[in-house]
């Protein structure tokens, strides 16, 4: 199953598969507490701990790495980062130091004012922030067969207040304002706790956080609300394909496979089905059963010494009690999976328009094998996309979007009992009408490897690329980083707890052998995963209520697939000509700059940025484009063929760029509000190469694109365009720009535009895109200004374009808002939605830096309350976020929240939202002057925060250059204005554009309506090929205090203009 999880304060974007969602806020101490504390004898010995072999790391790594085991068995890896070693001394000075003066020195002139803001970025003043996770080796494999997710329902109780801190919400409380959040999820075998937080507070934090598995209350009373969370949780999951497939597929598992229960938790496991009583008990019961020391693993990184850091650990979570009680095991009389039950086809309703076909395999557990990494091999050459492989037949037959193979990430698929290895096509439409052919093609690879064997040369290969990106790994972001490492030690011994999941270190051809023989068409299940019914569903799944139907894997279809011959091309990859070689790194200047510098063009066709890495010493480079062009944006139809040229391009590209991809060089190129940009990154001795393979195949495309693929990506952008539209929160986003924005263009749009393009109308696109350009270039990493002029120099004898005129580079207007309070409000276009999306957003003038700071500042401290009031004591809804908004340089400020049908009318929901904002001045004026610099030197913290990694800085300076704002001092400036701001600054804002009464409250109020459970009423209409509309409707209640919004392009016709970008 994807982790379940819940996010106690807001985390930092992540590509992992989490669900990241909000814990309550501050709530109120509950009378009855019931001591955890008396359940365990923690065992003590005399030793603090005894010290465990060190993991080995990459030679780049310059923290240091020491893991040591308590006596009461609970596992810990400290991470020093030595590199920017403080003491905490230094780390109080620099808080005091910020919070001393909020003055500005007026006797410092401009060059030296802009000298010392250099020297602060340059030097060891840049913010870096600790961060400590926990893992303990429990998940939702280990529910008690009668309350579905309890382990999920633990996780959010332990939230729930300690003996020693019995406020339900005192620890975030704290780490909020010190610029902090928390975060935990569940998965099958594992639940993780985690947080980050500003050094100086570390040791205060750890306090905090050891007490909730020392002496947790799990109060009673406490269950109502949590119950309700974790309800809302499933409720907003409902119609989320990858959940809904994985609850079908695992109530295919045999009766005593864990993997076949419920393990998200609602209202009818936790309430309805079991009471109060019993839920309570059971909760305690399990807490006392597994959260036991022994089973836990921690991981904790800072700023700090090691032996400080040690010293800490074992002040903390010594007293953490600990059963020595072994995990639960999971005896099966038989297969996971039956073979009379796995070994059939099944149909499997999607809420979104795409057809894939699935085929897959159970196989033995493979967690012990991370050395030889058999299936992970497997992988690499089922899944490769280059020359020779299984998706360039089947694209070459323009049968397929897309294939990967493997397995998936997350405990559903990989744990102690089984692994299940995949194979997953996105069909065209003709792969749907040759489906027997499809899976004919992938078992005859598949068995085409078994009769060739383990070949040694690719491993070999595949080895030698992972040795090289563990050596060179980028530093990840804090808490992700000690999250993972916390999880990978309960998996690999002390020594690999860093490697592991990452070296190949051991070819064994018959361990690959043993797996590959077992992946035969009489061991196989197969998914057909299809909005369209081609046949009566006529099952249903009981939790997510998914329609499915299962047919017999006939002996048809099985003679079939086994007599089925690929041609013998299809084979495994030839030699990797993108292996990089040469790491060498540049001199280091003998003065670098801190901010990327304009540099001298070869042409005026170019402006160029270049920064050279000094800071993360790596052998790679970045280079983004920015292509200006009025011709992409000029109007919808273009818009709309850009998505098509763009996704046809990328089906012709992939090939050529596979093997590069293998080697760690990726690329990326989409649209902006200006142009397009693409962006390209990887070890620099390669580099130059990707680039003119893209920018040859760019050039020339309109002379390989075929009309049965431009006719397949047609039709499979119209469906992502409807796919898209059923996720209320791009329905906002659509909306409030075309609200605010003249001239734009989204999805509901494209689609009416889609019909009318034909094949030779994108043909002329590709020939006239390239023909009038400016480009905005910025290179930074390991790369020389010759190099990046040369580059350039490159870039032009391939595209040959003409400059583009001053006057054509394309403006965008946006509008404003009138005064009042405006509302829209729309049908979802999904029907399995059961939520309403409820959006307030504020209006506050173009921007200037004072005005944008005081609203981000505003946004810090408006948070937790709207948290406490609305999630956690009035329980409205789950999802809640505020923003910060800057939409194209204009200012402003958002409330989202996202409530249940069932439990909530939208315009009650509305009125409860737009309550608590006008009545928030009254709590903004009683704030502390102590409280006011508390959140002021935390933010300025977080501006002051370093990069993590050289990919984090660029995309920050890449994103000042397609704005046209080129401010690379951004952080730096707003630091230097948040520590001018008054708390008056924040009132006045406040009363000036947010409270009701004020003259110049410009509001727009967005709500994106759902379906309630069991309800006939239609949604907007879905199809292929239809045109789409917004369907409006009318909240009664709010007609007489808002101006509604019946057509919301109308609208933004009637309004003046603001600002032209």
């Amino acid at each position: 199953m994807l982790k379940v999880c819940h996010l106690c304060l807001p985390s930092p974007p992540s590509n992992v598969i989490h669900l990241y969602y909000r814990l309550p806020s501050v709530k109120k101490l509950l009378h009855t507490s019931l001591s955890i504390c008396s359940f365990f004898d923690p065992t003590m010995g005399d030793e603090k701990f005894s010290r465990l072999k060190t993991p080995r790391k990459s030679p780049q790594d310059t923290k240091e790495y020491s893991a040591i085991q308590l006596p009461n068995g609970l596992t810990a890896l400290i991470v020093s980062d030595v590199k920017n070693l403080i003491s905490l001394d230094d780390a109080q000075k620099i808080s005091e130091n910020e919070s001393k003066d909020h003055s500005v020195c007026s006797s410092v002139s401009g060059d030296e004012e802009e000298e010392e803001e250099d020297d602060a970025v340059e030097g060891k003043s840049g913010e870096r922030f600790a961060a400590v996770a926990l893992t303990i080796g429990v998940g939702s494999f280990s529910d008690p067969p009668d309350i579905p997710g309890l382990a999920h329902f633990l996780e959010h109780m332990i939230f729930m207040g300690t003996e020693k801190y019995p406020g339900e919400n005192e620890f975030d409380s704290f780490l909020h304002t010190k610029g902090g959040y928390s975060n935990a999820s569940t998965d099958c075998e594992e639940t993780t706790f985690y947080f980050e937080c500003q050094e100086i507070y570390l040791e205060k934090a750890l306090d905090y956080f050891s007490n909730y598995f020392v002496c947790p209350l799990l109060k009673q009373e406490a269950m109502t609300r949590e119950r309700e969370a974790v309800d809302s949780e499933f409720q907003i999951t409902v119609s989320e394909d990858h959940s809904r497939f994985q609850q079908v597929f695992g109530s295919l598992a045999a009766p005593d496979n864990p993997a076949g229960k419920f393990m998200w938790g609602n209202q009818k496991t936790l309430k309805d089905d079991v009471s109060d009583d019993d839920l309570h008990a059971a909760t305690v019961e399990f807490y006392k059963r597994h959260y036991s020391a022994h089973r836990m693993k921690l991981a904790i990184q800072a700023r700090l010494p090691s032996s400080l850091l040690e010293s800490w650990v074992v002040q903390f979570f010594s007293a953490v009690p600990t059963n020595n009680l072994p995990a639960d095991s999971f005896p099966m009389k038989g297969l996971p999976f039956e073979h009379d039950k796995f070994h059939k086809v099944y149909t499997v309703q999607s809420t979104k328009d795409v057809t894939l076909l699935q085929v897959g395999w159970i196989l033995p557990p493979d967690m012990n094998y991370y050395k030889e990494k058999p299936l992970a091999y497997l992988s690499w050459i089922i899944g490769h996309e280059g020359v020779n492989s299984l998706m360039a037949f089947l694209r070459s037959k323009n049968w397929a979007l897309a294939l990967c193979a493997g397995v998936e990430n997350d405990q559903f698929n990989d744990n102690s009992l089984f692994t299940y290895f995949e194979i997953t096509v996105k069909l065209s439409e003709q792969g749907v009408s040759a489906m027997k052919d499809v899976l004919g093609a992938i078992f005859s690879h598949v068995r085409s490897l078994q009769e060739l064997g383990p070949c040694n040369r690719i491993y070999d290969e595949i080895k030698a690329l992972a040795d090289i990106d563990f050596r060179f790994q980028e530093e990840d972001d804090v808490a992700s980083y000690v999250e993972s490492l916390s999880q990978d030690m309960l998996l690999y011994p002390p020594e690999d707890f860093i490697s592991g999941p990452d070296l190949y270190e051991k070819y064994d051809p018959d361990l690959i052998k043993s797996y590959l023989d077992q992946m035969i068409p009489e061991n196989a299940i197969i998914f057909i995963r299809s909005k369209d019914e081609v046949k009566p569903l006529d099952l249903e799944e009981f939790w997510f209520k998914t329609k499915y139907r299962v047919d017999d894997f006939s002996s048809e279809l099985l003679e079939h697939v086994k007599s089925f011959k690929l041609p013998k091309s299809v084979t495994i990859p030839p030699p990797n000509n993108f292996i990089p070689s040469n790491f060498d790194l540049l001199p280091s200047p003998k003065s670098a700059n801190p901010f990327p510098v304009k540099i001298d063009s070869p042409s005026d066709h170019f402006e160029i940025w270049y920064k050279q890495d000094v800071e993360f010493k790596m052998p790679t480079t970045i280079i983004c484009i920015h292509f200006l062009s009025n011709f992409v944006t000029a109007s919808p139809r273009n818009e709309t063929m850009w998505d098509v040229f763009l996704n046809v391009f990328e089906q012709i590209l992939t090939p050529h760029v596979y093997p590069a991809k293998m080697c760690s060089t990726g690329h990326r190129i989409y649209k902006t509000e200006r142009g397009f940009a693409l962006e390209l990154e990887g070890y620099h001795d390669k580099i130059h190469l990707v680039l003119e393979l893209i920018l040859d195949q760019m050039k020339n495309s309109h002379d390989h694109i075929a009309l049965d693929l431009f006719e397949n990506i047609k039709k499979e952008v119209g469906k992502g365009y409807r796919n898209k539209l059923k996720s209320s929160k791009t329905v906002e986003k659509a909306l409030r720009f075309s609200a605010l924005w003249r001239d734009s263009s989204f999805d509901v749009d494209r689609i009416a535009e889609l019909s009318n393009i034909s094949y030779n109308d994108l043909l002329n696109f590709s020939r006239t895109l390239l023909q009038e350009l400016k480009a905005q270039c910025l290179f930074q990493g390991n790369i020389s200004e010759i190099q990046a002029r040369d580059t350039c120099v490159k870039i032009q004898s391939i595209f040959q374009f003409d400059e583009l005129p001053k006057e054509k580079i394309p403006s965008l207007t946006l509008c404003e808002l009138p005064v009042g309070q405006n509302m829209c409000s729309v049908q979802s276009f999904d029907k399995n939605d059961v939520n309403c999306l409820t959006s307030e957003y504020f209006q506050c003038g173009v921007f200037d830096l004072k005005s944008s700071c005081i609203i981000q500042f505003f946004d810090m401290i408006f948070e937790e309350p709207l948290f406490d009031t609305l999630r956690t004591k009035e329980q409205l809804g789950y999802d809640i976020s505020c923003c910060y908004k800057d939409t194209l340089g204009v200012l402003g400020f958002s409330v989202t929240l996202i409530s249940a049908l069932d439990k909530f009318e939208p315009h009650f929901v509305e009125s409860k939202l737009s309550s608590f904002i006008e009545n928030f001045g009254e709590e903004l004026k009683s704030i502390s002057e102590e409280a006011f610099q508390e959140s002021q030197d935390s933010l300025i913290k977080d501006k002051m925060r370093v990069f993590n990694c050289l990919r984090d800085e660029v995309k920050f300076h890449f994103d000042e250059i397609k704005s046209q704002d080129f401010f690379f001092k951004r952080h730096l400036k707003e630091a230097k204005q948040i520590k001018e701001l008054k708390l008056s600054d924040l009132t006045e804002w406040y009363e000036k554009y947010i409270q009701a009464d004020t003259n110049m409250l410009r509001k727009l109020v967005i709500q994106v309506v759902g379906h309630k459970p069991d309800s006939n009423r239609p949604s907007s209409p879905i199809n292929n090929t239809a045109p789409l509309n917004y369907l409006y409707i009318v909240n009664p209640s709010a007609t007489c205090n808002y101006k509604i919004i019946n057509d919301i392009k109308e609208f933004n016709r009637s309004l003046a203009f603001l600002r032209k970008a």
